[in-house]
Order: structure tokens, then sequence, then C-alpha cells
């Protein structure tokens, strides 16, 4: 079963990474807004907006109401759950790979930093 006590603890740090994500976006809004005007700071403050939204939400929730509510969803509408289920399992999927792929660039570029220190 659903350890609550741990998981309402995750939920506490997703809401406070989300809030760190909002100051992030934010900040980038002001640059974007100088930089291109104030469609693209809007665009930009939009989506921090949401973001911020989706913290409150978590925030105001118990770990036990998301379940029962997901729950609810998943039988009310299951062809749904399965498409966003894929859909959310392709984007972790790439957001792994390029993860991965951007790990590996690292290493190799200090492998051929240190290579080049000893041949110094």
């Amino acid at each position: 079963m659903i350890d609550f006590d741990l998981a309402e603890a995750q939920k506490d740090g997703v809401v406070e990474k989300l809030d760190a994500v909002v100051d992030v976006v934010r900040g980038f809004a002001t640059s974007a807004e100088q930089e291109f005007g104030g469609f693209a700071g809007g665009a930009v403050n939009s989506g921090a907006d949401r973001i911020e939204s989706l913290a409150s939400s978590l925030r105001e929730q118990s770990v036990e109401d998301i379940v029962d509510g997901t729950r609810s969803v998943i039988a009310r509408h299951p062809v749904v759950a399965i498409g966003a289920a894929s859909v959310i399992g392709l984007v972790a999927g790439r957001i792994a790979k390029a993860g991965l792929a951007q790990a590996a660039a690292g290493a190799a570029q200090s492998r051929r930093a240190h290579q080049t220190e000893k041949a110094a």
C-alpha cells in the first residue's frame, strides 16, 4: 500500500521545487520581455502562473485526495488515462534520454580535459 506520510513529505519537496521553478521562470519572463517585448514576457509569465497554480493545488490537497481523484478520473475515463500515461511515458523517456546524452557528453569532455592536463 501507499505510505502516505512518506508521500506527503515527497509532495512537499515537489511543491518546494515547483516554487523554485516559478522563481526562475519569472526571472526568465523579465528577461524575455526586455529582449523580445511584452508578448514574449507575457507568454512566459503565463507558464509561470500555471506552474504556480499546480504548486498551489498540490499544497492544498493531501496525497490521499490526489490518489482518490486520480482513481476516480481513471475509472470514468480509462481511454484518456491510458493515452495520458502513454504521453507521460514518452516524454519521460525523451527527458531521460536527453539527460543521459548530456551526462555522457559531459563525462567525455571531462576525460578530454584530464588527458590534456596529463599531456601538458
